[in-house]
């Protein structure tokens, strides 16, 4: 995946795509970050995933916020290339150094990066230790959100026996 940095219009971003893995964006920060942009301070750039036609935020959004509180149009930004799925996948990595600097993760947003990981195609069938890495969790935590996701998942067809009568019968979960 190459890299370029460029100007990138605020307004291009999409931020609904799946990739805000935050459970939600904490006002207080976006205000400290518009105060310091105002006064002169650098951030690091936000960091932008594309397929050549669409451009979806990936790490920045209180920065992003921020940036357009202070009414900028645009700001450099690293353009990844990459479809949505890449998109998604890098957003559950990021923010784990924010856990010692910066707006620390909290434990749901730390289940919604593994969460969503989990739902993505290419994801979902790796090992608990590889997801708990690129999330930056522990693998139990992975082992745990995994094992509540399986007993909760209604879109698996439920176990079933087939009796003598031909008839099918709700069977006994399997222990794993």
């Amino acid at each position: 995946m190459s890299v370029n940095i460029v100007p990138v219009k605020l307004s291009d971003l999409i931020l609904t795509a799946g990739t805000q893995i935050r459970e939600q964006i904490n006002q207080d920060t976006v205000d400290r970050y518009a105060d310091a942009i105002k006064a002169g301070d650098k951030f690091p750039p936000l960091s932008v995933y594309t397929d050549g036609k669409t451009r979806w935020l990936v790490d920045g959004f209180h920065r992003y916020y921020a940036h357009i509180k202070v009414k900028h149009k645009q700001t450099p930004a690293p353009l990844h290339d990459g479809s949505l799925q890449d998109a998604i996948a890098a957003a559950c990595r990021v923010n784990q150094e924010h856990d010692t600097v910066g707006l620390a993760r909290t434990n749901a947003d730390k289940r919604r990066a593994v969460l969503t990981l989990l739902r993505l195609e290419t994801w979902k069938d790796k090992s608990t230790r590889l997801i708990a890495e690129h999330c930056g969790v522990h693998h139990s935590t992975v082992a745990d959100i995994k094992n509540q996701v399986s007993e909760i998942d209604t879109s698996k067809p439920a176990s079933q026996t087939t009796g003598k009568d031909g008839k099918q019968y709700p069977g006994k979960k399997k222990k794993q």
